[in-house]
């Protein structure tokens, strides 16, 4: 670990009564940005690890910071504030040796600032401080990523976003995060134009559009990465995850976190929707892709005229993601991909059910030439209301 350095001190045996106490005393310095040795120290930012050697309910850790800077931490601190300080403390061991934990610090009022216009916005570049590469990298990427990511995704771009923010926190938690709270992207120093492009697509494709979490990831992720390749770019999209693993989940039930992220239920999710949503569309040409994107992104019914809202409009869910896929792509896959990384066996069962009400429905189209069938039948489908479409085609 190139973090770390070990120092050791020796000493004769201790006789019974004796003791012997060793103070050590060091300093972190830090790396330069995107070294192999993450630990960085700066004005205003910190990120190391805390570490402590000792039996269970023996050893502690804690880290003092400045109340004015932000914590995070991939251990469990409790804090206490005391003046213009808080003391983050661990006490439970992390593993057989005693405790370790990755952890960050920032001052948000200790950055550099530059402004990017596009259109009638304004994003303000937040960077560490003297990172002037990260500054010129996002930059130069929001002014000629974000009219590629209208193209793709078909909507103008509709804000939201105030501010791109780069901070030492996402290598610590892993991953970067877009703040709707407070309209800001999230970064860490690594010049990742995927990323970058993953999160400004949050602004169009977010819960506001998209309910399940699986799909906003997965779909930002596909349009991350047409970004990058029009760009001329190359990314790797993540690897396909084991289906089998301890961490594995049906889509469906991966949630926003309430509490602290369980980093690895999150490593396996996001994976697995960049590769599910990748199965379901990623292969389409960029006028199918993007007409289906744009139906996601109104909440058109896959069973109304393409372009119309007038009637079963609806947030789009994976239900009705399924329908948009199979009528408006032709993916004949669509549901085999669902079964095998979105749904559980409950769903499953609905799905045999929709099965069947999909064929009856595809003959009554077929019967009524160029006519929609009845907007009846059309709702019932819609909402997966399959008893109901039947009693309808009665």
């Amino acid at each position: 670990d190139p973090s770390t350095a070990i120092a050791v001190a020796s000493f004769r045996p201790l006789d019974y009564g004796q003791s012997r106490t060793i103070e050590w005393s060091y300093t972190i310095p830090g790396a330069p940005f995107r070294a192999a040795d993450w630990t960085r120290v700066g004005p205003g930012f910190a990120t190391f690890a805390a570490q402590g050697v000792g039996d269970p309910g023996k050893v502690g850790v804690a880290v003092v910071v400045p109340a004015s800077m932000t914590f995070h931490s991939t251990g469990s601190f409790a804090q206490r504030r005391e003046g213009d300080a808080v003391t983050y403390t661990a006490t439970e061991n992390t593993d057989e040796y005693g405790i370790w934990a990755a952890v960050s610090a920032r001052d948000p009022e200790r950055a550099d600032e530059r402004a990017v216009e596009f259109g009638d916005s304004t994003l303000q570049l937040v960077s560490l401080p003297g990172d002037t590469a990260w500054t010129d990298f996002a930059s130069e990427r929001v002014t000629a990523g974000l009219p590629v990511l209208e193209d793709i995704i078909g909507v103008p771009w509709p804000g939201g976003v105030d501010k791109i923010r780069e901070d030492v926190s996402p290598q610590v938690l892993g991953q970067a995060w877009f703040d709707h709270t407070a309209d800001e992207i999230v970064v860490a120093e690594d010049l990742d134009e995927a990323t970058l492009f993953h999160e400004l697509t949050h602004a169009w494709l977010n819960p506001d559009r998209l309910q399940e979490r699986w799909l906003y990831e997965g779909l930002t992720e596909v349009v991350a990465y047409r970004a990058v390749k029009a760009l001329g770019g190359t990314s790797e999209p993540r690897p396909e995850p084991d289906r089998a693993a301890p961490s594995a989940l049906a889509l469906n039930a991966w949630n926003e976190p309430t509490g602290k992220p369980d980093a690895a239920v999150d490593d396996y999710a996001y994976a697995a929707a960049s590769n599910a949503v990748g199965q379901l569309v990623g292969g389409l040409g960029d006028d199918t892709f993007t007409a289906l994107v744009v139906a996601a992104y109104a909440g058109e019914s896959a069973y109304e005229l393409v372009g119309s809202v007038e009637e079963n409009r609806g947030l789009t869910d994976w239900q009705r993601f399924l329908d948009l896929v199979e009528v408006r792509t032709g993916n004949a896959d669509a549901a085999q991909v669902y079964r095998t990384w979105v749904i559980d066996a409950a769903q499953a069962a609905l799905l045999d059910e929709r099965a069947t009400a999909r064929r009856v429905y595809t003959d009554v189209d077929a019967a009524d030439a160029d006519w929609l069938p009845p907007l009846g039948l059309r709702s019932a489908m819609t909402n997966w209301e399959f008893a109901g479409a039947g009693d309808v085609v009665a």
